[in-house]
């Protein structure tokens, strides 16, 4: 890696992160004696959080 970066290429650092959790019906209170379950599940989009940056300082942003 040393030798990649004497040598003036950019390397770009990545990171992604996924978020598909958005249903929070479960996981609220309830009375004593009551269910968390829910009938139906809904179908929710999912979230990638993409950041990098490169060795020249630049910072890259992308949600998808």
């Amino acid at each position: 890696m040393l030798e990649i970066l004497k040598s003036d290429t950019i390397i770009i650092n990545i990171d992604e992160s996924s978020f598909i959790e958005s249903d929070y019906r479960t996981r609220k209170w309830r009375k004593k004696g009551e269910t968390n379950s829910v009938s139906t599940k809904e179908i929710s989009p999912r979230i990638n959080v993409f950041a990098a940056i490169d060795t020249e300082g630049r910072v890259y942003l992308s949600i998808t």
